[in-house]
């Protein structure tokens, strides 16, 4: 990080009594650009980010998890017999034109 990046970062630090003094509108402000720390008894407490970005590192952090589930899934059945998508389809007797019929599920 360089100096004045480093500097920066103080411009990012807000207290929570800033709230009180009417400062929470230029700390939103800036939040809608970087996160925001706010401080209470001058440790850091809270952070304040931009909805579309947290939601963006919690997509991130889904992906992270279901991709070390799936590692660990395929490092516990290492060496074991597996089924293919076909083979699984033709046991289950479906068809890929039954999975692109089916409508549109969202799991939570």
């Amino acid at each position: 990080m360089s100096p004045a990046a480093a500097l920066d970062v103080f411009d990012d630090i807000a207290s929570i009594s800033d709230f009180g003094k009417g400062k929470y509108s230029k700390i939103f402000a800036r939040a809608e650009h970087r996160p925001q720390y706010i401080l209470k008894n001058n440790t850091p407490s809270y952070v304040i980010i931009d909805f579309d970005e947290y939601k963006r590192q919690m997509d991130a952090l889904e992906d992270l998890y279901d991709y070390e589930l799936a590692v660990q899934r395929l490092e516990a059945n290492e060496g074991k017999p597996t089924i293919s998508r076909e083979e699984n389809m033709k046991l289950l007797g479906i068809t890929q034109a039954d999975i692109d019929a089916a409508p549109e599920v969202t799991v939570e």
